[in-house]
């Protein structure tokens, strides 16, 4: 295979009712299928290609990752050649078996342009071997930053500052230059109309309701039990709000002690909303078809995110709400990016953990109809400036020679 082609290596692939990373990497496979490359994907079982595809083709798809899984993706670049080897690099997918790490060095031994995108700061595993034989083959050099082998990247994409300050570690002067920070693509229908009164009325609220949501995967971390208390507070103050949680658990991984985890955060937070009699007050939406999933958030009056660790642009979640023109509540934390902390935003912030606070801005979006418009006609015209699909794909399309 010869011209404009490529490999791309993601684990998670089309249909897409599997993990969320299969959207992200399935639309940039189609994405540069449409700008003219030809794209050969090297997935993880049970990978198709959708119907309206262009220029892409499943070359394998394997359940395991090993070094044998990592000896044919180097005879197929040998064999065929590419311009470029894409990899998606999603933790706790096949990210958490040290082969994968050999795609950046096998690529510059057969002469191929390599891009690999990190979707968290999580430190990639290797091996004693492993780091022998890349100090043997010149590249000990590496070893030194966090990110290891992946490190021989000609190009390294990170979703935000913080991930590639943990990954490239403090001394960034030659691997620096070779990343690029670039938001997660959105492949939600954010602009499509919706008839907020019958939404709202399928779910036995008028519209003066106030209705809060919380849209995204939920796992430890994500903040909710302290949502649910801000709830309590309100029901206890007299204001009658609902909370819509849109989003199943994030037990979709490779790592079965995260699922486990995910799996045991999810009824924690049921059962808190059991102790502090608040069921009546929530409506459990789960896993929705994207249409659905939309078309409740457009429903809302405010979405309130609280993430522990705080707001960054790798929340495909808050991209989501933001690009809606849904006013957010989220946590400020100094992992938070710069261009988030843009007063014009429309972005409201409060602590990490801190229910009060939550209840307090809740109170306000109520009081203050026209604020909440407000806010969110900000949020959307940032949303507009700031994540452009394109804008992603561009990381992965080189210039035509």
């Amino acid at each position: 295979m010869t011209g404009r082609s490529l490999l791309l290596i993601a684990d998670a692939f089309y249909p897409g009712e599997i993990p969320p990373e299969c959207k992200t990497n399935t639309h940039l496979a189609l994405a540069l299928g449409k700008r003219g490359w030809k794209v050969s994907v090297w997935a993880g079982h049970g990978a198709r290609v959708p119907s309206c595809s262009v220029n892409v083709r499943i070359v394998r798809s394997t359940r395991f990752w090993g070094v044998a899984e990592a000896l044919r993706i180097f005879v197929w670049l040998i064999l065929n050649r590419p311009r470029q080897v894409i990899l998606m690099y999603h933790v706790e997918l096949y990210s958490n078996r040290p082969n994968i790490n050999w795609v950046p060095i096998m690529a510059r031994l057969v002469g191929v342009h390599s891009v690999t995108l990190f979707t968290s700061g999580v430190k990639p595993r290797r091996s004693t071997i492993q780091d022998r034989l890349f100090s043997l083959l010149g590249y000990g050099a590496l070893l030194k930053h966090p990110v290891g082998p992946l490190g021989a990247s000609n190009k390294m994409v990170f979703y935000c500052d913080e991930n590639r300050n943990q990954l490239l570690g403090m001394d960034q002067s030659s691997l620096k230059a070779c990343s690029e920070i670039s938001t997660p693509p959105n492949t939600l229908p954010v602009n499509s109309l919706t008839d907020k009164y019958s939404i709202r009325a399928s779910l036995g609220l008028t519209d003066k309701d106030l209705l809060v949501g919380y849209f995204g995967l939920i796992y430890p971390g994500k903040g909710i039990e302290w949502l649910l208390e801000a709830m309590w507070i309100l029901k206890n103050k007299g204001l009658a709000a609902k909370l819509i949680i849109v989003g199943p658990n994030g037990a979709v991984t490779a790592n079965e002690q995260w699922n486990l985890a995910c799996r045991n955060y999810e009824l924690s937070i049921k059962r808190r909303v059991e102790d502090l009699d608040i069921k009546d007050l929530i409506i459990w939406a789960g896993f929705c078809e994207d249409f659905k999933a939309v078309e409740f958030l457009s429903s809302c009056n405010v979405a309130c995110l609280p993430f522990d660790r705080g707001l960054t642009n790798q929340r495909s979640s808050f991209i989501t709400c933001a690009q809606i023109g849904l006013p957010v509540i989220t946590t400020l934390t100094p992992a938070t990016d710069g261009s988030l902390r843009d007063p014009d935003s429309g972005i409201i912030y409060v602590e990490p953990k801190n229910s009060a606070q939550i209840a307090d801005h809740i109170i306000l979006f109520n009081e203050d109809r026209e604020m909440t418009l407000r806010r969110g006609s900000m949020l959307k015209c940032f949303a507009a400036k700031h994540y452009r699909n394109e804008r992603f794909v561009d990381c992965f399309d080189m210039a035509c020679p």
